[in-house]
Parts: structure tokens; C-alpha cells; sequence
């Protein structure tokens, strides 16, 4: 019997740490078996399997572990195991290499995230959750692009100690009070919305100012009542002209999904604002470089924390920037196969109550 070792986070897709290895008893031309508890990524077991063929050439070589996830990489030797899993979720209570570290700041998405489809969220599992949060003193962010008030009615037991990061990132609320905003000029943003109205009569466009979210009044009321989910303050006008103040953010909403085909009326611009299709249905403009993760990196200097004290939950494009700014990343199981990418972690779906599940089985890790 022998021992490697590449130290690693389970469920880490890009894991490079050095592989430690002395061939103490000598494995060339030998049949060889890796034993470990489980494969979760499987990158890690991937790198171990292709070093040693390359660097020792055994006789075989095959696997031996007690269970695998069904998303695991393909890793080109046998693998035997007693159990696979359902799915991907985060496995907790097998010893997770935190390495000393404690999470401080936790950040979620709200939509797909950590609401569910219906757009709310177990009131009764996050009394518990703030609970252990605030036991600990981890700070809690949401991070939308739902208008700030809006997340305020979502939290409104929870007002004094939520973080928001609201208005697609272009705003930081707290309390009451805003201690961050970025600001499309008035000129650039009605340029803007007079090329999306040129570009389709489908879509609907919401422009966000300071104090409140403007339609037009034309915008059926189904729409109209459908925008209401994501924004408490809603006014209407004839014409955006109408307006005269700077830009929050200017939003597009397309029932139809078809977004990705608007994007390109919108290439004039990214030198002067930032663009984002989150998801076919949605555009969100933004003043120029600032996006979830220039954002969430504002509000990791306030507080003094770092991204590898940091943990986040993402399910959209819009998500990538934010995940990149958390050490403890996890993607939902409904995310979109490029956030899933993006992530270390996978969690379970929005519609399980994963956000809050996966928080309470870390933060009892580091309790």
C-alpha cells in the first residue's frame, strides 16, 4: 500500500494543486488501485489517473470508492463504487478542507436563485437561517436586478441586516439607505431607448430612475402587472422623453425570448454602458464596467472581506461575474450549463430551498 495526495475542496473543477507522490513500493508494471471516498468533479481523480499512467506506467489501473455523482468528468480507467448519487448536490459531513477559513459575507441571486418559481421564498426555514447567520456574524447580501424597494418588501422582517444589491448591481442599500450608485447620464440612456424602440415593437423597456421605474402607458396590463414582480415603484409615461433625469438602469423585457436577437441594435454602445442578455427574455444596461461582480467587490471592501471568506449562489449569465468573486461558488442544479461551468459547487434547485439548505449545512461545518 502506497499514498498520493493532491490537496483539494470537493467539488472543485479546477483544482491544481501539486501532486505528491514518492512510489514507495515501486508500481511500474504493476495492476494498480486508487482508492478514495468518493469522486464528486472527478477532475481531481482525472489528473491523479493521467499522471500516474504517464509518470509510472502500471501494468492496470482502476478505481475503487464508495460512491460518484452522475456529473463526474469521464475518467478512462474502470471505477468501482458501492453507491452512485441522484444528482450532484454538495456532499457535507465527510470532512471538507475549509482550511481554517470562515465565511463572512454570503451573496445569492434572487430569481431562479434563491426564490422559487413562484417568486418567494420558505419564510419560516430563512427565520432560522438569518438565526444562524447573525449567530455568527456572517453578512447577508441579495444580489438582483429587482429594484431595490422591491427586495425591501421581500425582507421587510429582515430590512436592518439584509445587504442589497439591487437595480442589476447599480445600487448598494441598506437599511434604508443608499452607501453606493452608478448612474447612466440622461442623454446616453434616452439614445438608448430610442435605439431599442427602433429595434422591435415586442419587447417592452423599463427605465429606472433614482425614485422610480418608468413603462410606457401603452404596455398591456398583463405586462404591466408582470413588471410589478420585480419593481414597487412603477410609473407610467407617453414618452420617455418625458424624463429628464440620469439612469439607475434601462431593462428590457421580451415574452417572446427574443433578446438575443435584439443585442446586436445594442453594439454601438458597449463602450459606453454595460449589456448583459441574462436570460432570453431580459436585457439590463448598466453604466460602463459596473456589473455584479465590480459590485460585489465594493461591498467585500466595505465590510473587509475577502472571496475566499466570501460564498455565492447563481443561476444566469448575468451570475458568471458574481460567482468569480466567491471562493465558495455554487451554480443551482437549474442554472444554465455555462454558470454550472463557471461554479465549483453544484446545489439543488431553486424550488427546494437549496440556497438556505446548503448555507445552514456550511456554516454548521464552522460553528
Amino acid at each position: 500500500m502506497d499514498y498520493i495526495s493532491c490537496p483539494h475542496t470537493p467539488g472543485d473543477r479546477n483544482n491544481s494543486s501539486t501532486i505528491v507522490y514518492h512510489d514507495n513500493i515501486g508500481i511500474r508494471g504493476k495492476d494498480v488501485i486508487l482508492v478514495d471516498d468518493a469522486i464528486e468533479s472527478g477532475g481531481t481523480m482525472k489528473r491523479l489517473v493521467e499522471y500516474l499512467i504517464e509518470n509510472y506506467a502500471p501494468k492496470s489501473l482502476s478505481i475503487a470508492t464508495l460512491f460518484v455523482k452522475p456529473g463526474r468528468v469521464e475518467i478512462p480507467v474502470e471505477q468501482c463504487y458501492a453507491y452512485i448519487m441522484d444528482n450532484d448536490d454538495l456532499l457535507i459531513g465527510y470532512g471538507m478542507p475549509w482550511q481554517n477559513k470562515m465565511i463572512k459575507l454570503i451573496i445569492t441571486d434572487l430569481d431562479g436563485t434563491f426564490l422559487n418559481a413562484h417568486g418567494d421564498y420558505d419564510r419560516e426555514l430563512f427565520a432560522q437561517t438569518h438565526r444562524l447567520m447573525a449567530a455568527q456574524g456572517v453578512h447577508f447580501a441579495a444580489c438582483t436586478g429587482k429594484q431595490c424597494q422591491r427586495v425591501e418588501e421581500l425582507f421587510a422582517d429582515y430590512r436592518e441586516d439584509v445587504w442589497i444589491i439591487g437595480d442589476s448591481a447599480t445600487r448598494i442599500k441598506r437599511n434604508g439607505e443608499y452607501v453606493y450608485e452608478s448612474l447612466i447620464n440622461n442623454a446616453l440612456g434616452l439614445r438608448i431607448i430610442s435605439t431599442l424602440e427602433a429595434a422591435s415593437d415586442s419587447h417592452i423597456i423599463i427605465a429606472c430612475g433614482s425614485e422610480s421605474a418608468f413603462i410606457r402607458r401603452d404596455v398591456p396590463q398583463r405586462l404591466k402587472d408582470k413588471m410589478r414582480q420585480s419593481y414597487a415603484s412603477l410609473a407610467q409615461v407617453d414618452s420617455f422623453a418625458e424624463l429628464d433625469g440620469d439612469f439607475v438602469k434601462i431593462s428590457v423585457y421580451d415574452e417572446a425570448g427574443n433578446c438575443p436577437q435584439t443585442r446586436p441594435a445594442l453594439k454601438p454602445f458597449e463602450q459606453e454602458v454595460y449589456i448583459v442578455v441574462s436570460e432570453a427574455a431580459w436585457i439590463d444596461i448598466a453604466d460602463y464596467g459596473v456589473h455584479k461582480g465590480t459590485t460585489v467587490q465594493r461591498l467585500q471592501q466595505l465590510l473587509n472581506v475577502s472571496p475566499a471568506e466570501t460564498l455565492a449562489f447563481g443561476d444566469g449569465y448575468n451570475d458568471l461575474e458574481l460567482l468569480a468573486q466567491a471562493e465558495y461558488s455554487f451554480a443551482m442544479r437549474n442554472a444554465f450549463e455555462e454558470t454550472k461551468a463557471a461554479a465549483r459547487f453544484i446545489t439543488g434547485s431553486n424550488d427546494e430551498s437549496a440556497v438556505q439548505h446548503t448555507i445552514k449545512s456550511l456554516l454548521a461545518l464552522q460553528s
